[in-house]
């Protein structure tokens, strides 16, 4: 059963690094709301876009924060981390 608990700061922040073939890396940052099910919900959105480019149905994707458009095909890896508020600084800073 799904609750609609509040996260208590195991993970707010979800950093996407991404890396393409021409060695750049970046990393887009998306803040998660504080309940389980719309945190999970949030995740989705963001997901699935990346899932369905990277099964060829799309030609692109368009990441935000901040905003980029990638060919799936250039796609190395993408990373997906999970930080917590006292985690916040270091990856917030890189990322701008």
């Amino acid at each position: 059963m799904e609750t609609n608990n509040k996260v208590e700061s195991e993970a707010t922040l979800l950093l996407l690094r991404v890396a393409v073939s021409t060695g750049a890396t970046n990393v887009h940052v998306y803040s998660l709301p504080d309940t389980e099910r719309e945190a999970k919900e949030a995740i989705h959105s963001i997901i699935e876009p990346i899932a369905t480019a990277l099964d060829g149905k799309a030609g692109f994707i368009h990441l935000p924060n901040p905003s980029t458009v990638y060919n799936p095909k250039h796609i190395v890896y993408i990373e997906a981390v999970f930080k917590g508020p006292g985690e916040w600084e270091d990856p917030v800073r890189t990322s701008t």
